[in-house]
């Protein structure tokens, strides 16, 4: 009792790592060597139990706690193996498996005690049970005084090999000892069990060998994977058609095959369906005892299969049936049913559901605890498990012969990304422990199933055609949204489609593709403002796309006239929603509302739309979390929120454009308990606020997040109020857009627009479109400015335009008579003006003679780019300079005459002005040959140089 009491307690100390079942082997191992020392050395049974107690406390203390010498590897798996490739990790199917283990002590001492379990595995569920064991090395009773023994631990699949020395009769593992040592052979294993896996490694203790100086040698290079390799391959020609070839087929010519795993074909198998490799047929009726027994939940139909027997078909909701059947003449007093939806190749399915049959009142009558259904897992992703409960204490519980539908389990309908893949279904383990079961009056369990069932996923979904003219498969759209199943496409041509089938179009819970061919500016849903154009409800985890499409002249007195979505989920691609209205209620344009909503609206145009309250482009609430992506909101009117009006909702607006809407109040109106985003919008030139905050009632819980967002000429201001704190941080700024013609409705950016990635902080783009055109604030004509022109023409001028003024003042306030070119020359005239071709914004045009502002500068030589400068004061006194830069051309080095050319007429007329006093040029470079800043003698001889 000492002795088991030592080991058990030693298995708490190890925090539960070493099982009873082990600390019994210890202890019957201790006690056979206290039984050979009484017997062999005539020893009191209490001397021997204190020295082994001594003995066996090293030994553990020395096995089991971590010590960090690492000094020889002692054990490890060899490579003499025939039925695996160490080089590969592959195991041969059809074989048995023997894994060979080597000793190897290269100490300068002995191995005197040695402790060794190894533990086989398999994450793939393959059966192991037959493996078996075989010490190799028939010395090792030299070696230890307690001779090798394998023992095999049948729960953990573990194999212990053990070894003790102790006196001078075992020397122990000798020094340099390097010999196969022990094995384990398991297998052999189906062709079926192709691309599974067998795992070798150290079991429950990290096993551990003791040398004489009780030091430890930690060894070990695993855990080791082998695969299970497939079989050689050749054609499916045996005429089954199951899609097996015939060289991995070990069911020729069966279209059941072996559905259960249990190596005999489906057409020889006497219960097809229940792992039974025994085949016992206790009646001898043809039919195997496990499908003699009741089953009491089998599948008894499934919905939404395709035209093959084990296909589920891409854009269809497949329901699977379960029928109850209590054949027994028991009653059934307890119900525990669980089973999952899962995939062995990574397929998705979406969430699954389930539903009774029978209505609840029904099972009530039966079970006193509601017969209820439960979701352990549910994401549609990885395995998706159900369970049905009920018990009965007083109701008369599941009766004899009872045989009906029962519940149901539907998932889908199947994307068709996931063509090719595989569904199953199969019972599970209801949580916590077991598999799931009826309980009989007895209390005895009875398991019930013949799954698992898979099916492979085939992709049938088609493109619908919708024409005007009648060439397509449809002339209206509602009546190709109601042919079409799940992830089909419904493809439009262009026209203007109109009237109850073309309007208010529900897409009837189904995922669709609703696209145009040729753009929104061609395919029209012309509402006649009487009907509103699309409506969606309870779509919330619908995958809808609604691509290029003009939805125009919506009306909805409850809001939405265009658009209206409610708890759903729609995607708007490249979309115009204009001139649609709301009578009493929000929303001219778009209306969406509920918690369940998160639409995304991108590259949209939300123009012309009104409301006679708020949210003219759109109204946002009920939680909603919808997303406007690069989407221009322009002249939309309402009294207050004449883009967008957000009451209890999160939207994001991102790269959106809002400009020239028209609201008495605020162009967005966000209120209380609303966590907007606004990242890398425009909002110019609207009338009233950007936005407005409202508290409501309450102060405002959260504000929203700003980031990167130009707001800009506003006609109530920019950032005031309680925008204040966002300007100028996080990227957000005021400044002039620059938008391309806003005359036309073209927002695109100007050259110089703070709006684009390289002339912001930020570096990204703000607003919806990108550069579209060329924009300057300062212009120089002609530009480039030519030497020889300036020279040569008779009253050539040069025309100064800027319309770069400073912040908040116009051009009529410019004290005209203070303007200086470069610092010292007056223009010879002044011309301010409120618009220019040539330049954004109003402005001077000033003009000088060339020549006088060639001469303003120093030395000029050839091609340079060139600074020039406009100061002068407002009418108040303000200073103000204006700097930019113009190209010059030069003369040509040599070209003393500036005739355009380098000849012997230079050199003549350079020879003149040193010795004939001849009329120098107009600029001192001209004759200034080499360039060195000084007329000289200098200058004819470089100029002879480069003559002769």
């Amino acid at each position: 009792m000492k002795i088991y009491g030592f080991s058990a307690g030693f298995k708490g100390f190890l925090k539960g790592k070493i099982r009873l079942k082990t600390a019994l082997i210890i202890d019957i191992l201790l006690i056979f060597v206290i039984f050979k020392e009484v017997t062999a050395n005539k020893r009191t049974p209490r001397e021997v139990v204190v020295k082994l107690l001594i003995k066996s406390f090293i030994l553990f203390t020395v096995l089991f706690l971590v010590n960090n010498s690492l000094i020889a590897q002692a054990v490890f798996l060899d490579s003499n193996s025939t039925s695996c490739n160490f080089e590969t990790m592959t195991i041969v199917p059809e074989s048995e498996v023997t894994f060979y283990f080597r000793w190897v002590n290269n100490l300068d001492t002995s191995i005197g005690s040695i402790l060794n379990i190894f533990e086989i595995s398999s994450p793939d569920n393959l059966d192991l049970s037959n493996m078996e064991s075989e010490i190799l090395d028939i010395s090792f009773p030299e070696y230890f005084e307690l001779n090798f023994s394998i023992i095999k631990d049948s729960i953990s699949d573990s194999f212990y090999r053990i070894g003790l020395s102790g006196n001078s009769n075992n020397i122990g593992l000798p020094k340099d000892y390097n010999d196969i040592a022990f094995s384990i052979t398991i297998g052999p294993f189906s062709k079926l069990d192709a691309g599974k896996s067998i795992i070798i490694e150290n079991g429950f203790w990290l096993w551990k060998l003791i040398n004489s100086s009780n030091s430890f040698q930690p060894d070990w290079n695993g855990p080791f994977q082998f695969v299970i390799s497939e079989c050689v391959d050749s054609i499916d020609t045996d005429g089954d058609y199951d899609g097996i070839m015939d060289g991995c087929d070990p069911c020729l010519n069966d279209t059941l095959n072996d559905f259960d795993n249990d190596d005999i074909c489906g057409m020889e198998d006497n219960c097809p369906y229940l792992y039974n490799p025994l085949q016992l047929d206790s009646n001898d009726d043809g039919i195997g005892d496990l499908c003699d027994n009741p089953r009491l939940v089998y599948i008894d139909s499934v919905f939404g299969l395709g035209s093959h027997r084990r296909t589920i078909e891409t854009g269809k909701e497949v329901a699977f049936v379960f029928k109850v059947v209590n054949e027994s003449e028991y009653f059934y007093y307890g119900i525990t049913n669980g089973f999952k939806v899962y995939s062995p190749d990574g397929a998705q399915w979406g969430k699954i559901i389930g539903e009774t049959v029978q209505p609840l009142s029904f099972w009530y009558s039966l079970f006193d605890l509601v017969y209820s259904i439960g979701f352990n897992y549910n994401d549609g992703i990885t395995p998706d498990t159900i369970s049905y409960g009920g018990a009965s204490l007083f109701g008369s519980g599941l009766p004899p012969n009872f045989n009906q539908q029962s519940y149901i389990i539907k998932i889908g309908p199947i994307h068709p990304n996931q063509t090719g893949k595989t569904i199953c279904i199969d019972s599970t383990f209801y949580t916590p422990t077991g598999l799931w079961h009826w309980t009989n009056s007895s209390g005895g369990y009875i398991p019930q199933w013949g799954g698992p069932y898979c099916y492979t996923i085939e992709n049938i979904t088609r493109t619908w055609h919708v024409s005007l003219d009648g060439n397509g498969d449809f002339t209206t759209i509602q009546s190709a949204l109601n042919a079409a199943n799940h992830f089909d496409t419904v493809l439009v041509a262009p026209g203007t489609y109109t009237g109850p089938l073309n309007t208010e179009l529900d897409f009837n819970n189904k995922k669709l593709y609703l696209i145009s061919e040729e753009g929104p500016e061609s395919t029209i849903i012309d509402c006649q403002d009487t009907y509103q154009g699309f409506v969606f409800t309870a779509l919330a985890e619908s995958l809808v796309v609604v691509e290029g499409f003009t939805i125009t002249n919506g009306y909805n007195s409850g809001g939405g006239g265009g658009i209206k979505i409610i708890n759903s989920s729609p995607i708007f691609k490249n979309c115009i929603i204009s001139d649609c209205h709301s009578g009493v209620y929000h929303g001219g344009g778009i209306q969406i509302q509920g918690e369940l909503s998160a639409p995304l609206f991108q590259n949209c145009t939300i123009k012309n739309n009104t409301a006679n309250t708020s949210g003219a482009g759109a109204f946002i609430g009920g939680q909603a979390t919808p997303i406007f992506e690069s989407c221009l909101f322009v002249n939309n009117e309402s009294y207050e929120g004449s883009a967008a009006t957000v009451i209890q909702a999160s939207p994001t607006f991102r790269n959106c454009t809002m400009v020239n809407n028209q609201s008495t109040y605020t162009t967005i109106y966000v209120l209380a308990t609303s966590y907007p985003v606004f990242e890398n919008n425009i909002i110019a030139y609207n009338t009233g606020y950007p936005i407005v905050l409202s508290a409501g009632p309450n102060n405002w819980p959260n504000y929203p997040l700003f980031q990167c967002n130009n707001f800009y000429g506003n006609s109530r201001g920019d950032w005031g109020y309680e925008l204040a704190p966002y300007f100028g941080v996080d990227g957000n700024i005021s400044e002039n857009p620059y938008f391309c013609d806003t005359t036309n409705n073209l927002f695109t950016l100007g050259s110089i627009s703070s709006c684009l990635p390289e002339n912001n902080s930020c570096n990204q783009l703000i607003g919806a479109f990108g550069q579209g055109c060329e924009i300057y604030l300062n212009r120089i004509f002609p530009n480039p400015v030519h030497l020889l022109k300036a020279f040569n023409i008779n009253n050539e001028l040069i025309n100064l335009i800027s319309s770069d003024l400073p912040e908040g003042y116009s051009s009529a306030e410019i004290n005209t008579g203070s303007i200086l070119i470069n610092g010292t020359l007056s223009p010879d005239s002044v011309n301010l003006f409120s618009t220019h071709p040539a330049v954004a914004g109003e402005g001077l045009l000033l003009k000088i003679s060339a020549n006088h502002f060639i001469l303003s500068y120093g030395f000029l030589y050839d091609v340079t780019e060139q600074e020039y400068t406009i100061s002068g004061e407002m009418n108040d006194g303000t200073p103000f300079e204006i700097m930019s830069d113009f190209t010059f051309v030069g003369h040509r080095s040599g070209d003393v005459n500036l005739d355009g050319t380098v000849d012997i007429s230079d050199l003549v007329y350079a020879v003149g002005i040193f010795f004939d006093g001849a009329t120098p040029p107009a600029r001192d470079e001209a004759i200034d040959i080499d360039r060195n800043g000084i007329i000289d003698i200098g200058d004819i001889v470089k100029l002879v140089d480069y003559m002769f």
